[in-house]
């Protein structure tokens, strides 16, 4: 079975380097989008050669504060990096949710807009998304070691 896990933490890997590299750009645009739209301080949508430096910076200062949180709760770095790892999939998956349930608010408040693409199992399919990502939530905090 120790073949089996390295397998698994081999086919893994590009998940994970996705995973992050989705999570820092997104983060970023995310910050620097609210920013824009005044929701968040003016500063952080100051970009230099359309670069948002600032909100790069405020995200790295962000995940800095998250690294050190978790390396005074946790104490070693292997728990640091899979504490790291369990926050970006955990907030992913939270994310997802909230896509979908914007989606089905969105259906129902206002039906007749025209969309480029609609889903073909609408919000049945939405209310099925948000029910396996709740039960992937829930298997993925159980503690596995006793």
């Amino acid at each position: 079975l120790i073949w089996n896990e390295h397998l698994m933490s081999l086919l893994a890997l590009p998940a994970l380097s996705v995973t992050f590299s989705c999570a820092i750009f997104g983060f970023t645009r995310q910050i620097f989008a609210m920013s824009r739209s005044g929701y968040l301080p003016g500063f952080l949508s100051l970009t230099f050669r359309m670069i948002p430096w600032a909100t790069l910076l405020f995200g790295v200062v962000v995940d800095v504060i998250a690294a050190a949180i978790l390396k005074f709760v946790g104490g070693e770095v292997r728990e640091v990096g899979s504490g790291l790892v369990n926050l970006t999939i955990l907030s992913a998956l939270f994310s997802y949710i909230i896509q979908m349930l914007s989606y089905i608010i969105l259906k129902i408040k206002y039906p007749e807009i025209k969309r480029k693409f609609t889903s073909p199992l609408h919000i049945p399919g939405a209310v099925i998304a948000i029910i396996v990502n709740f039960i992937i939530c829930f298997l993925y905090c159980i503690p596995t070691k006793f």
